[in-house]
């Protein structure tokens, strides 16, 4: 440390930066693979994740969620071992990757403007999982299954994932809150 600085986390980069806050994103994220089938809530989780923890972390976590995903898949659920049912597991992580690469960008401009962060934490969401669908969409031409893509089964995903996003991001909200009126 240099002679005349010091650096002092706020409560909210200390709860980022916590294990208590990375785990609880872990454990949640693979947890709700009980809950979803095919339509894992990747980017809510993967959002709140990006926007509150460091970029390794987030992608961690997705993974881990993802990795999970496909194992339940493949074991309990009898996804077919078939080059195409293999094929849209990877465009799911990858689109899942690209939506969390998003939620990390951090625009300064727009995080110092009052309520910045959760606009950009919105606008993440939104743009994430339009990314994920278009790469889902776009595959589709090669896998099978454009007739999936309906405006009710998107807005079902799209519900589904913001409210993964949204508890989660209460949850944070609350720890912060928590860690305040502790210090």
């Amino acid at each position: 440390m240099t002679a005349g600085y010091s650096h002092q986390l706020t409560k909210e980069q200390a709860i980022d930066n916590s294990r208590l806050w990375f785990y609880v994103l872990l454990g949640t994220a693979t947890a709700s693979n009980l809950v979803y089938y095919c339509t894992a809530p990747l980017v809510g989780v993967g959002t709140i994740a990006g926007s509150t923890v460091s970029r390794r972390k987030a992608i961690a976590v997705v993974l881990c969620m993802w990795c999970f995903n496909q194992f339940l898949g493949f074991t309990v659920r009898d996804y077919p071992y078939t080059p195409s049912t293999f094929a849209w597991g990877i465009v799911m992580g990858v689109g899942a990757i690209l939506a969390v690469l998003l939620s990390t960008v951090k625009l300064s401009s727009v995080r110092k403007q009052p309520g910045g962060s959760y606009i950009w934490f919105l606008a993440s969401l939104l743009l994430g999982y339009g990314i994920y669908e278009l790469i889902l969409w776009i595959s589709s031409f090669a896998l099978g299954g454009t007739e999936n893509f309906t405006a009710s089964i998107l807005w079902d995903v799209l519900a589904g994932n913001a409210v993964w996003a949204i508890v989660l991001g209460l949850v944070h909200y609350l720890l912060v809150q928590r860690w305040r009126d502790r210090v």
